[in-house]
């Protein structure tokens, strides 16, 4: 099961696109959301799926608002790598968005919680 199948449930794709749309991602080695936006899907849509499907909060991030203040305290090399986003610090709490939560590498490095809050970030938006 995946966030396609939210997406399926809200009526977004036919419930018989799921294989299709997962072996195309797979043969063309785009990512999932690469292909459902080649088929017109909204990348709200799609980040708004991925929110329900995963638990989180979502947020779509648009590189010319960050902090730098947040941008201090993920190197880029390791943003990159793990693609991760920090977002914001607020009361000394660094939020971070992940663009995939089904990374595990990338949950390793950060400690949720306490010191940090969790969402999900659209990758169309983060690259």
């Amino acid at each position: 099961m995946s966030f396609l199948t939210e997406l399926a449930q809200k009526g977004v794709i036919q419930e018989s696109s799921v294989s299709d749309i997962e072996t195309a991602a797979q043969t063309s080695g785009k990512t999932i959301e690469e292909v459902l936006l080649s088929r017109d899907v909204s990348p709200e849509v799609i980040l708004a799926a991925k929110g329900v499907y995963y638990g989180l909060p979502t947020k779509s991030v648009d590189a010319r608002g960050m902090s730098f203040d947040a941008l201090e305290h993920i190197p880029e090399e390791s943003a990159r790598h793990y693609k991760v986003v920090p977002l914001g610090v607020e009361d000394g709490v660094l939020s971070v968005g992940i663009v995939d939560p089904d990374n595990i590498e990338a949950k390793g490095p950060i400690h949720f919680g306490k010191d940090g809050n969790a969402v999900q970030a659209f990758s169309h938006h983060t690259e």
